[in-house]
C-alpha cells in the first residue's frame, strides 16, 4: 500500500527503505516531518555513500561557488529571454527559501520504474536556477564566445604559420602532415581529440633542430667551464693561482651557481672583465685569485668525490628539496673519464696544488713550487716519492713499469739539459723515413707539420661530432652537454629546478636555457605565451611540457563527441567545424588559431524534432572531474586483498 513504485535498474541493487531513507525506521510523524521539511538535502547524504561528488556536492553544479563566479563572469553579457522561464525562476526562489543547496532528488527521481532514466529531466528545470534564459536552441540560446579555443593551448602550435610558411614548401612537402588526423586522434572515450606524440607529428621537421645539427652556436650546454684570466696581471700583481690553463671562454650559468658554495667573490667581479684585468683594483684582483682556487678546488673535489660530490653541493644549493632521482638528472652521468682527462690536460698538477693550498702552504701571494720552473729533484729526495708525486698527478699509474730508476733519472747527466729538463736523444724517435711513407708509393704527404695540423682539425671536429647522438663533450676549455633525443632528462630538469628557485643564479640559467637560440630550444613550444618577445618565468609545476589531457579539465561544463560526429563532415574534413583564423589575436596574447565557431554549426541538426537539443545534450550538470586515480583505485582495494 505505501510502496510509492519500482526501484530503476540502476539501483536494484539497494536491499531496503533504510539504505537510502533515513526515516524508514521511524514512525508516521518522522515521515510527516521528513516530508515538510525545507531542508534542501532531505536524504541526500545517503547518496554520497555510493556517489563520490567532492567536497561540493550539493551546490549547483556540485563546484565551488568560485568556479560558479567565474563562468557567471564568463557570460556577464549574454541576453535574457522567455518570459516563461523567468516564471519559473521566481516561482523556484519562493520555493526554495535562503537555502543554497540542491538536493539529488531535485533532479533524479526514483520510482518511476526499472526503465526510468535518473538523468532524464525537462529542460525548464535548469532555467528556474540561471539568470539568462532561452527558450529554443536554435533561436535564443546565447551566441558562442571564442568556442572552443578561449585559451591558450598547451604545446604553442600556430597551425596558421605552419600551413601557410612550412607545409607547402618544397623542402617540407614529402614530410609534412597531409591532414588533421596526423597529430590529432580521439582518447579511448572518443569525446576528446588529442595531440599525438611528438615522434609521429613533430620529429620530421624538428628533431634536428633539438639535437643541434643545424645549429651554428654551440651544440651543448656549457656546464663546466674554465674562464680566461689575465694571469700577468695577476702575476704583477704578487697573486698566485698556480697553473692556469690558455682558457678561452667564460664562467658558464651552471658554474657559477655549483660555485656559490664557495667564497669566490663573484659578485663583486660582475663589472670585472676576467681576461683584462689591467685596471682591476687590488681588492678585485684579490677575488680573481680565490675564483680562480675556487674553480681548481671545484675540479678536485668532483674528480676525488665523484657524482656524490656533485650531488651534495646540488641538494646544498636547493636547500635539499630535490629528491635523488631528479638530482641524477640534473648530473647526466658525468663520466669520470671525460672529466679527468681534460682535467689533466687543464690542470695536470691539480692534486699537489689543492694539497699544498688546502694545508697551508700556499697562499695567494706566495710562489709556488712547480716543476716547469723548479728542478723537480730539490722537492723530491727518494724514488718513493718521484712515483708517488707523478702518479698523483694522474702521468702514470703505481703499477707502472714505465718509471725511470732514479739512477738514470736524477744522476745521468745526458737525460737532463741545463734547466734540469728532460732531454730527448734523436735515437728515442724513429727516422722520418720510417715514420712517414714515401710520397711517391704512398701518395700522402710527409710533411710532419701538415700532418700535425690535420690531426689538429679532426680531433676539432670530432670533440663535437662525437656527442652527435647526445652526450658530454670537450669544447675549448668547456665541457658541454649536448641533447640526447626530445625531452632530454639533462635540459627538462635543468629548467625545472632554475624556474622553481627564485635567485639571480636560477635566473641566469633559466634564461640561458629558454633563450631564442637556446641548446634544444625548448620553450619554442612548452610555454603558454611569449611576451614582449621573452618566455615567461613560471613554476616548474606550470610548466607545459604535454599537450593537452582530459584529466587537466579540472571542471568542464560543455560536452562534446568527435567520433559521433564523424559521419556528419564534408568533405572540407576537420574544416567542416574548425576554420583558421589568418588574424592573430596579438592583444590576449593568445594565439587563437581558429574562428570561433557559431551557433548555427550545431543548430543545423540540434533542433526540435531532428536531433536532441536539451540542455544535457552539450552540457554536464557535476562539471568538476571525478576520475579516480590508479593510485586512488589501489588503495580502495588493498583492504580487500588483505
Amino acid at each position: 500500500m505505501l510502496s510509492p513504485g519500482p526501484l530503476s535498474i540502476n539501483h536494484a541493487q539497494v536491499a531496503d527503505c533504510k539504505s537510502c531513507h533515513t526515516a524508514a525506521s521511524e514512525d508516521m510523524s518522522g515521515w510527516l516531518h521528513k516530508a515538510m521539511s525545507r531542508d534542501r538535502n532531505n536524504d541526500g547524504e545517503q547518496c554520497l555513500n555510493c556517489h563520490k561528488l567532492g567536497d561540493y556536492a550539493f551546490v549547483a553544479h556540485s563546484t565551488s561557488h568560485n568556479n560558479l563566479r567565474l563562468k557567471t563572469r564568463e557570460d556577464a553579457n549574454l541576453d535574457d529571454s522567455n518570459w516563461k522561464s523567468r516564471l519559473a525562476s521566481e516561482f523556484h526562489q519562493f520555493s526554495s527559501g535562503e537555502s543554497t543547496t540542491i538536493a539529488c532528488s531535485t533532479c533524479h527521481r526514483e520510482h518511476q520504474g526499472r526503465s526510468h532514466s535518473l538523468k532524464a529531466f525537462a529542460t525548464e528545470k535548469c532555467h528556474t536556477c540561471h539568470q539568462r534564459k532561452f527558450d529554443v536552441i536554435e533561436e535564443s540560446h546565447p551566441e558562442y564566445t571564442k568556442y572552443p579555443h578561449d585559451k591558450a593551448t598547451s604545446i604553442r602550435f600556430n597551425h596558421v604559420k605552419h600551413l601557410e610558411d612550412y607545409f607547402y614548401k618544397d623542402e617540407y612537402f614529402d614530410i609534412a602532415p597531409t591532414g588533421c588526423k596526423n597529430c590529432h586522434d580521439t582518447d579511448q572515450t572518443g569525446e576528446w581529440m588529442l595531440t599525438v606524440g611528438f615522434d609521429d607529428s613533430c620529429s620530421a621537421c624538428h628533431i634536428d633542430q633539438i639535437l643541434g645539427e643545424r645549429r651554428a652556436s654551440a651544440k651543448g650546454v656549457a656546464v663546466l667551464s674554465i674562464p680566461e684570466l689575465d694571469t700577468e696581471t695577476l702575476e704583477k700583481q704578487g697573486l698566485n693561482i698556480g697553473e692556469w690553463p690558455r682558457a678561452d671562454g667564460e664562467l658558464s650559468p651552471i658554474m657559477r651557481l655549483l660555485l656559490s658554495t664557495q667564497e669566490t667573490g663573484l659578485t663583486q667581479l660582475e663589472r670585472v672583465e676576467l681576461y683584462d684585468l689591467s685596471e682591476a683594483e687590488p681588492e678585485e684582483l684579490e677575488h680573481v685569485a680565490r675564483l680562480a682556487w675556487a674553480i681548481k678546488s671545484l675540479f678536485h673535489d668532483i674528480q676525488s668525490g665523484g657524482t656524490r660530490h656533485l650531488n651534495e653541493r646540488l641538494s646544498g644549493i636547493f636547500y635539499d628539496s630535490l629528491d635523488q632521482s631528479l638530482l641524477n638528472r640534473l648530473i647526466a652521468s658525468l663520466p669520470r673519464d671525460t672529466l679527468v682527462s681534460n682535467q689533466e690536460d687543464w690542470f695536470p698538477n691539480l692534486a699537489s696544488e689543492i694539497k699544498e693550498y688546502r694545508a697551508g702552504r700556499l697562499t695567494l701571494s706566495s710562489p709556488f713550487l712547480s716543476s716547469t720552473d723548479t728542478d723537480l729533484t730539490e722537492s723530491v729526495n727518494d724514488k718513493a716519492e718521484i712515483a708517488s708525486s707523478i702518479t698523483e698527478k694522474g702521468v702514470l699509474s703505481e703499477e707502472s713499469d714505465l718509471l725511470i730508476e732514479d739512477d738514470e733519472l736524477l744522476e745521468d747527466d745526458e737525460l737532463l739539459d741545463d734547466d734540469g729538463l728532460f732531454e730527448v736523444e734523436d735515437d728515442l724517435l724513429s727516422d722520418d723515413d720510417d715514420l712517414f711513407a714515401d710520397d711517391e708509393n704512398e701518395g700522402e704527404r710527409s710533411d710532419s707539420a701538415e700532418i700535425a695540423e690535420s690531426s689538429s682539425d679532426i680531433n676539432v671536429i670530432a670533440s663535437e661530432d662525437w656527442a652527435e647522438s647526445g652526450g658530454w663533450y670537450r669544447d675549448g676549455s668547456t665541457l658541454r652537454y649536448r641533447p640526447t633525443d626530445h625531452a632530454d632528462p639533462f635540459l627538462k630538469s635543468w629548467l625545472e629546478v632554475s624556474a622553481d628557485m627564485s635567485s639571480p643564479l636560477t635566473e641566469n640559467i633559466y634564461s640561458m636555457l629558454t633563450a631564442e637560440n637556446s641548446v634544444g630550444n625548448c620553450m619554442k613550444c612548452h610555454t603558454k605565451s611569449v611576451q614582449n618577445g621573452e618566455f615567461p618565468h613560471v613554476s616548474r609545476e606550470q610548466n607545459r611540457w604535454q599537450s593537452f589531457k582530459p584529466a587537466d579539465k579540472a571542471t568542464d561544463f560543455n560536452r562534446f563527441s568527435h567520433v559521433s560526429h564523424f559521419s556528419l563532415m564534408t568533405d572540407d574534413g576537420c574544416s567542416s567545424c574548425h576554420l583558421l583564423n589568418m588574424e592573430e589575436d596579438t592583444e590576449s596574447g593568445v594565439e587563437t588559431h581558429f574562428l570561433s565557431m557559431n551557433r548555427n554549426t550545431c543548430t543545423q541538426c540540434h533542433q526540435e524534432g531532428r536531433a536532441p537539443a536539451s540542455c544535457l545534450t552539450c552540457h554536464h550538470y557535476h562539471v568538476d572531474n571525478r576520475s579516480r586515480s590508479i593510485d586512488w583505485i589501489s588503495d580502495e582495494l588493498k583492504p580487500i586483498r588483505d
